[in-house]
């Protein structure tokens, strides 16, 4: 039996969460979004989630009873592993299509840089060839990497339907995303990514955040508020309503910025110690949120300093 913490990929959230009991659902939903677990990992425990509860299970939500689509939420989980295995399925028996693979180091896309294929194992092959080359350069082969492979349909207009395959450092597919076409109400499409559900999280507003999910750069950014998640997302909210926004610094540009997309469950708390030289402004701006310093002293210090104001006010400030 799978543990759900163990899908949970931020160590903070999963740490405060340690005695929480999340209905079959939310454990549902936390499958879906982890970034780390591989896509057998989740159609595994999605399985057995689906052996062990029946319908009436997977209507409890912790804040109540909800139906995201016109199916059942027990139905939503189904379709939402049936489509996954259609998906690894095609990759051997789709035809009229092409295999376009993509290999790049991670905070360096390369999008554009496509190699094609007549078939899924000569693009995997591809993926491992250049994972290996990576492994045999001393200077490269501890360079985090990612890698995706996409089913592209010859008919040019229905290349929006392309499925496409995600690969992490270790060449572990972790994701999968597929768009096909199904029956005439276009139920087929409806999975996971529907769902809203709350996540307790130790996050307060004036923290210093940072991304965690190992497939991007990490960013950093400051909490502004305390309330992460409105309340009309209980009735109304999907899976795009499990994002946060952070206040941001862009170091090149010299001025402050915000992240308006940030996955709630993609987040941990970042000290200031670990805090890159280029963000260390950000202390500034959660010491204004923590009340700390007044708004007008942080204006006053980046007006002077620009850039080094953390620097010449280092020596007056202390971590908590």
């Amino acid at each position: 039996m799978f543990h759900i913490l163990d899908f949970i990929d931020s160590r903070d959230i999963r740490e405060y969460n340690a005695n929480t009991q999340f209905t079959p659902m939310e454990q549902a939903v936390l499958i879906y979004h982890s970034c780390r677990r591989t896509v057998d990992d989740k159609m595994t425990a999605w399985r057995e989630l689906l052996e062990r509860y029946g319908e009436d299970d997977f209507k409890i939500l912790n804040y109540g009873e909800r139906q995201f689509v016109r199916r059942s939420n027990r139905q939503l989980v189904e379709d939402t592993v049936r489509q996954y295995e259609a998906a690894l399925s095609s990759r051997y028996t789709a035809s009229n299509v092409i295999f376009a693979a993509s290999f790049e180091e991670i905070g360096h896309p390369r999008s554009d840089e496509l190699s094609y294929f007549t078939d899924y194992d000569s693009a995997f092959a591809f993926i491992e060839a250049e994972k290996q080359r990576y492994l045999d350069n001393d200077y490269l082969k501890d360079v985090p990497t990612k890698a995706r492979i996409s089913i592209v349909p010859l008919n040019e207009k229905n290349r929006r339907d392309s499925t496409w395959f995600d690969f992490d450092t270790d060449l572990r597919m972790t994701g999968l995303f597929s768009c096909y076409s199904g029956d005439e109400d276009g139920m087929d499409n409806e999975n996971l990514d529907m769902a809203y559900i709350y996540v307790p999280v130790p996050f307060k507003k004036g923290d210093i955040l940072k991304t965690i999910n190992p497939n991007y750069k990490t960013d950093y950014g400051v909490l502004p508020r305390d309330s992460i998640c409105p309340w009309w997302c209980e009735t109304m909210g999907d899976s795009s309503d499990m994002i946060v926004m952070l206040d941001c610094y862009d170091y090149e540009e010299n001025l402050f910025d915000y992240y308006d997309d940030c996955e709630i469950l993609e987040l941990e708390k970042c000290s200031w110690s670990e805090l890159p030289k280029e963000e260390k402004i950000l202390i500034l701006l959660s010491c204004v949120y923590q009340d700390k310093m007044e708004a007008g002293q942080m204006l006053y210090y980046y007006s002077k300093f620009g850039r080094k104001a953390y620097d010449e006010i280092a020596a007056y400030l202390k971590e908590e």
